[in-house]
């Protein structure tokens, strides 16, 4: 079930940049014929997996910062997963360092910092 909805995810991004592209028939074709057969067969998995006649699990009451990136991903497009542990930290710590380097230029340093940290997300 697990694989069938990263095939799902990947489905459903590859539709976005078809019709991005303006490749309408690989669109039509992913929307109306690929998804919902996956979907399909995602629910008859999950279903015979916990059982007809039981209820369906109970969802988190957490939300992890591995979800969140994945909502974010899949929403903007911005591939977070590929975003590598070592950028992060460095976009994170990016004011400190620089405030190290340039001496009296504070409110640059954070306009400069916040840029970037928007361009690297796509914002």
């Amino acid at each position: 079930a697990k694989n069938l909805k990263v095939e799902i995810d990947a489905a459903h991004t590859e539709l976005e940049q078809a019709k991005r592209r303006g490749d309408f028939n690989k669109a039509g074709e992913l929307q109306h014929g690929i998804i919902p057969d996956l979907e399909r067969k995602l629910k008859n998995a999950s279903s015979a997996e916990r059982g007809e006649g039981e209820e369906p699990p109970m969802l988190s009451e957490e939300v992890s910062e591995e979800s969140v990136a994945q909502v974010v991903s899949r929403q903007s497009g911005v591939p977070l997963s590929k975003l590598l542990r070592g950028e992060r930290d460095r976009l994170m710590h990016m004011e400190q360092e620089l405030s190290r380097r340039v001496i009296g230029q504070e409110e640059a340093v954070v306009a400069v910092t916040g840029a970037v940290r928007r361009s690297r997300a796509g914002l």
